[in-house]
């Protein structure tokens, strides 16, 4: 069984998937703008220093489960990390879960669920979508594909 951590606060790079990894928790309002921003300032430098090489990230995987709202600063900063990550194969990937309906609307609403790279219903699911070399094996994510 492949284990997936949960990414923290701050944003890293994880090697075993090649994957940029970050998480927002709570209402992103413009109150948080200041924070937001440097959230994703940090996970836009992550994507310069490993998204450069062949072989290295492949992809950011930003983990909005744990968001209840967002108001247009949390879409702009999204937005904001989708352009500097297109630079990655992968993209950005975000995990919205079935149960987050009103950010599930909103970006319905707006017409996101068609910008981002994939937005999927469990970290599982986007650490799958978005890591190369990855793969299914019984209940669980496998271990990387020998090459």
């Amino acid at each position: 069984m492949f284990d997936i951590p949960v990414p923290g606060p701050v944003p890293y790079f994880e090697p075993t998937t090649a994957l940029i990894r970050l998480a927002l928790v709570g209402d992103i309002e413009f109150e948080d703008a200041e924070g937001l921003d440097a959230l994703v300032g940090a996970t836009v430098d992550l994507v310069e220093e490993y998204g450069g090489d062949p072989g290295r990230a492949a992809a950011v995987v930003a983990d909005l489960s744990g968001v209840g709202f967002l108001d247009s600063t949390g879409i702009n900063q999204l937005l904001r990390l989708h352009r500097r990550a297109e630079v990655l194969p992968g993209g950005l990937h975000l995990v919205v879960t079935p149960d987050q309906r009103l950010v599930r609307s909103l970006f319905e609403t707006v017409g996101l669920l068609r910008v981002f790279a994939g937005v999927h219903a469990t970290a599982a699911e986007a650490v799958l979508a978005a890591s190369p070399g990855l793969r299914r094996a019984g209940d669980g994510l496998g271990a990387p594909d020998p090459e």
